[in-house]
């Protein structure tokens, strides 16, 4: 009888659940436009290919990757990348294929995390929990900020971890899910530092609660989950050569624009910097959407007032990050850029899961789910208006530019001071991310044509780093962001003295101006609508 007893247990766990089977179909389907499309029109997303690439040729060239490259020896806090990158080598010869790889588990984690969250702190099925996947395609996401999504994941998960084994902040846990939690901690801190700090935040809060529900500082025990990370976080600060880049935060306005696009759904109009209309009213409405289905869906308790359940721990976990976020005072610390910003999004998913709702029905699944469908066809028509133009930069860059040539890849941030100004002949007021920006879109040809000796200025290659060379690299990528155009072209021409070519991407009438202004020295090649290529002139005209 016990026998069948525990074969019909097995047999109800390893059942798939109609709401699991629709949250994979969803998760699936979400991805489909990354897997269709050769190009995602991510910013920072080119750089990390680029390293998946130079790992990869640590194994077949050593000598030529480490010529150039010397290998960073500290713990990074933000080796998730290169860590899957050099594990999927092995398996993986096409880097775009890796790089696609990662995002998928990237998604998987954050949707995963942020699902675990809310079902940890409810304690039974929700429909909140497909949320999560409105999100794939976020700010952080167009940002090509993998790094950070698959720690800000981690972090969800974590705290998710921490809630059940404390029962919401009351119960001391076991040293196994202690030793546990440490382990989740590390990986966070491995991820990205800022997916770690509100996980930091959350585990003291948690803390505290013990400690004040117990009468005792047993509770502390919590917070020495944190110190394996702590020590790699100290052994990577003191083995930082050089100062560290502080810029601050020029007014309030400045910081809150700063928090406005951490919450958008889909956007990208770059290098133009603003959103056309039309994006910014489905944003809204999808933000509307949002939050007029969390208050449908969450449970009050009986009589006139009506109030909301709210899970104590949690809901001061989210609290404690805001108030982190408001204090920050710098927009750039240490090479990290809207550090403040970054708690917004844990202390968000904090908050919702905070709430009590009641228990999902499938009409609440359905509403959830035409959501996500929304934001998904959105995405999918973002991806499908783009990938011509990213198809036409890169063919044009591989036939023009020899493999041997020496460039100068130039980003031109110099937005148009109006929306008039940005869809006068462009025709982008639509739900469309038109071009994003093309700082390192280059490495894509780089890496077909077989070259690795690459200047990525201020990004660097995480566990890489270029050496001194008296050689120029073959490709240098840089940003110029000044609204005067002849001062930009004296900038270039005087990074451009060894150069064969030079790559201008940016808005059309900037690319044609500054273009203008560098000649007779460069003189264009190929034209394209956001994009030229200039060769030198080695005779005189």
């Amino acid at each position: 009888m016990n026998i069948r007893k525990k074969l019909s247990a097995v047999a109800s766990w390893t059942r798939p659940h109609w709401g699991s089977c629709v949250l994979v179909a969803l998760l699936g389907l979400s991805l489909l436009p990354l897997l269709v499309y050769r190009f995602p029109p991510f910013h920072d997303y080119p750089p990390w290919v680029f390293q998946g690439y130079l790992l990869r040729l640590t194994h077949t060239d050593p000598e030529a990757v480490f010529r150039h490259y010397a290998l960073v020896r500290t713990p990074v806090p933000y080796s998730a990348w290169p860590i899957v990158a050099w594990a999927l080598s092995f398996l993986v010869h096409s880097p775009e294929l890796v790089g696609k790889a990662f995002f998928v588990l990237t998604t998987l984690v954050f949707v995963g995390g942020a699902s675990y969250l809310i079902r940890s702190v409810q304690g039974y099925p929700t429909a909140l929990e497909f949320l999560p996947l409105v999100w794939v395609y976020d700010r952080y996401a167009y940002d090509g900020l993998l790094n950070y999504h698959l720690s800000a994941g981690l972090c969800l998960l974590a705290v998710g971890y921490l809630h059940r084994i404390t029962s919401g902040g009351q119960e001391l846990p076991s040293n196994r899910s202690l030793f546990l939690l440490s382990g989740l901690s590390v990986v966070t801190y491995l991820s990205h530092l800022m997916g770690w700090l509100p996980l930091c935040l959350a585990v003291a809060v948690y803390s505290c609660l013990i400690c004040l529900r117990q009468r005792s500082l047993k509770g502390t025990r919590v917070v020495l989950s944190l110190l394996p990370a702590v020590l790699l976080l100290s052994w990577y600060t003191f083995s930082r050569v050089g100062t560290v880049g502080v810029v601050l935060y020029s007014s309030l306005v400045a910081k809150l624009y700063a928090w406005a696009p951490v919450l958008l759904l889909f956007f990208r109009l770059e290098p133009f910097g603003i959103q056309p209309p039309i994006a910014l009213v489905l944003n809204l409405g999808a933000l509307v959407a949002i939050v007029a289905i969390i208050a449908a869906f969450a449970e009050r308790q009986a009589g006139i007032t009506g109030r909301i359940f709210l899970h104590a721990a949690p809901i001061t976990s989210a609290l404690v990050c805001l108030a982190c976020a408001a204090l920050i005072p710098f927009i750039w610390f240490g090479g990290l850029a809207g550090p403040a910003a970054r708690f917004i999004q844990p202390a968000f998913w904090l908050g919702l899961a905070s709430l009590r709702y009641r228990s999902r029905t499938r009409k609440q699944v359905l509403l959830v789910v035409m959501l996500v469908a929304f934001v998904l066809v959105v995405n999918v028509t973002q991806f499908a208006r783009v990938q011509p133009l990213l198809t036409e930069v890169y063919e044009t860059l591989d036939t023009v530019i020899p493999a041997d040539a020496r460039v100068l890849s130039v980003s031109l941030r110099s937005p148009p001071l109006s929306l008039r100004d940005a869809t006068r002949d462009t025709g982008l007021a639509s739900f469309t991310v038109g071009m994003p920006l093309l700082d390192y879109f280059d490495l894509y040809r780089f890496m077909s044509q077989g070259r690795h000796h690459a200047d990525l200025g201020m990004f660097g290659t995480g566990w890489l780093s270029n050496r001194q060379a008296d050689e120029p690299p073959q490709l240098r990528l840089a940003v110029i962001s000044n609204r005067d155009l002849q001062e930009s072209a004296k900038a270039i021409l005087r990074q451009a003295e060894t150069y064969d070519f030079i790559e201008l991407f940016g808005y059309c009438d900037d690319v044609r101006g500054v273009e203008t202004l560098l000649a007779p020295t460069f003189s264009p090649v190929a034209q394209g609508q956001h994009f030229s290529v200039l060769s030198r002139n080695w005779e005189p005209l």
